[in-house]
């Protein structure tokens, strides 16, 4: 028999969790002087409250041992305890102060005033050494596969990287049609600046990291070294540009081959590939690019108990504030990111957030029922404030309801919105909080990137999974580069700012081959002069002999035909069309 004491488990003065202990009391039999094995037949009826004289005299004994299974499982049971202790928010029914004193930081003449060409200015990001990294390591990837004879000059990269520019605005369904003299497909500008043949060696060997070096826990460490050198750059030159205003979301690279990081996300346009967390402003200049690794490729634990966005927040904002310690940012994020712990823990490093957020995330704030308020009209919202932290909960009825945190802005000044009411068919002002202003109007940041590089996305395509990682990160370089040219004083669109670059790169740095090849007249084909093959004269289509499977020269599927004048092979119903088109 067994007897449990229990203390309790929480303070209700206090609060707090207190720990758990358990003991167990063995009651020996009672000893009533009758030696024998027969049950009594009453211990279902025994009350623990109402033992029996003979039972209550027995001899106990107190079981003090504790298992390792146990000690398991209390401290599992304290953990989750604690896990599910939430901070118990004072809410009340007020707003944020109007923001006044908006930081503004005096006005220096900065790299960008400087004139410059757009391959030039492509070069601050795409510089030396990122360029002899790729030499580096691309040579030292031949040797390893025994092309020791391998070399490689920082022109030819350039030239290389200046072609894969080139497929992002002219695409071609395969990529040695550029070189194949035919006047629909053959580009003089790539043709003259490097061999097919040269491209095709550089294209196998392209790397990014050396393989013997690779780190172990880094999924992604065949681009992160070029990666880490890029984000330098970026940050290096976004000092233009502030920084004061950050919106931080998540990008798609395109890939449909096999990795195990490779993510399906419904939804969106790129469906299909890496997810990368980015970092830019407002113009969508790109600060920061990391790519997700997955929920076990965490390079470290830091910020894990923020969760996932909360991470990536928090990890992005420590390599933004080491370059720019003395600037006090302005981020913005989207559900996935915000909570009202993250946005506390930054107002509490001396920045400001801003997002949007769950209703799995208010943390009992006191808003209504969300199926009342959507019943109420367009532009009705409520707002409530932590007296403590000094955080602004808000929300807003507009299509659907919209909740909004924010360490920055309050709902006032309100802010007229133009939406179409279907119930009166016209379009009509609704008044806006004023957070949910800010955040539409800076949050769009790495949206205007994504768009930016979808358009000139170079269209050469490789058989390595890094390959388009690296290609996403030139085209980035070359959106960061426009923005920059423009802070300057540039006027022209981003077309026209690529074509410039990659021109440039390709007429600069490229070389027109010596001997280019096998001459071919445009109407010639196979060494067949368009005099003979138009004549109408002696085309007999016959076996080869001695019989010979190859490509037929109109539709290229097998035969054994071929034409006796011409000697190319032919069905015969293909050489009517052959002789004559």
């Amino acid at each position: 028999m067994s007897d449990e004491s229990e203390i309790s488990d929480e303070d209700e003065s206090t609060g707090m969790v207190k720990q758990t202990e358990t003991q167990d009391v063995y009651i020996m039999p009672a000893n009533d002087g009758a030696m024998t094995d027969e049950d009594s037949g009453e211990e279902e009826s025994v009350d623990i409250s109402n033992l029996p004289g003979t039972q209550l005299t027995a001899f106990a004994v107190l079981d003090s041992t504790v298992s390792q299974d146990d000690v398991d499982e209390n401290v599992e049971r304290q953990a989750s305890q604690k896990k599910k202790i939430i901070k118990l928010r004072k809410w009340k029914a007020q707003d944020l102060p109007e923001k006044t004193n908006v930081p503004c930081y005096p006005y220096k003449p900065s790299i960008a005033d400087i004139p410059r060409k757009p391959s030039e200015t492509l070069e601050l990001f795409l510089d030396v050494l990122a360029i002899d990294h790729l030499v580096k390591q691309t040579v030292n990837y031949a040797v390893q596969n025994g092309e020791h004879s391998f070399a490689l000059t920082s022109d030819e990269m350039k030239t290389f990287i200046g072609i894969l520019l080139v497929s992002g605005y002219c695409c071609v369904p395969r990529r040695r049609l550029y070189w194949q003299r035919q006047p629909d497909v053959y580009n003089e500008l790539i043709a003259d600046s490097m061999r097919r043949d040269r491209f095709d060696e550089i294209m196998k060997y392209f790397h990014a990291a050396d393989n013997t070096k690779l780190p172990k826990k880094d999924k992604y460490g065949k681009v992160s070294p070029l990666m880490e050198i890029l984000n330098g750059n970026f940050l290096k030159y976004g000092e233009v540009f502030g920084p004061i205003n950050i919106s931080i979301d998540e990008s798609m690279i395109p890939y449909f081959g096999r990795y195990p990081t490779k993510q399906f996300i419904r939804g969106k346009l790129v469906r299909w590939g890496y997810k990368a967390w980015v970092a830019a402003d407002p113009n969508g200049y790109v600060f920061d690019i990391s790519v997700y690794q997955g929920k076990d490729g965490a390079k470290d634990k830091a910020n894990a108990s923020y969760g996932l966005g909360g991470k990536v927040v928090l990890d992005v904002l420590d390599v933004i504030v080491k370059r720019y310690p003395t600037k006090k940012l302005s981020l913005y994020f989207d559900n996935f990111f915000t909570s009202l712990k993250l946005v506390e823990k930054i107002k509490s490093m001396g920045h400001d957030a801003t997002g949007t957020l769950r209703k799995n995330r208010i943390e009992k704030c006191p808003f209504t029922n969300p199926a009342k308020f959507m019943k109420l009209p367009r532009g009705t919202e409520e707002h409530f404030c932590d007296a403590e932290s000094g955080i602004i909960a808000a929300r807003w009825q507009d299509n659907g309801i919209v909740t909004i945190a924010s360490s920055e802005y309050g709902v006032s000044p309100l802010v007229k919105a133009e939406r179409y009411v279907a119930s009166q068919k016209k379009h009509m002002n609704v008044l806006m909080p004023n957070a949910i202003h800010q955040y539409n109007r800076k949050m769009g940041g790495v949206d205007r990137v994504d768009q930016n590089i979808a358009q000139y996305r170079p269209s050469i395509r490789g058989k390595k999974w890094y390959f388009p990682i690296i290609t996403y990160l030139f085209t980035v370089c070359v959106n960061n580069a426009w923005i920059f040219a423009r802070e300057g004083g540039y006027k022209e669109d981003m077309l026209s700012f690529i074509r410039a670059a990659a021109t440039e790169w390709l007429q600069n740095h490229g070389k027109k081959p010596n001997n280019p090849g096998r001459s071919r007249s445009v109407l010639s084909v196979a060494g067949v002069s368009a005099q003979m093959r138009y004549d109408n004269v002696g085309h007999y289509i016959v076996k080869s002999d001695p019989p010979k499977r190859c490509r037929c020269r109109l539709c290229n599927s097998q035969t054994v035909f071929i034409c006796q004048k011409c000697k190319v092979y032919l069905h015969q119903k293909c050489s009517v069309q052959y002789h004559t088109m």
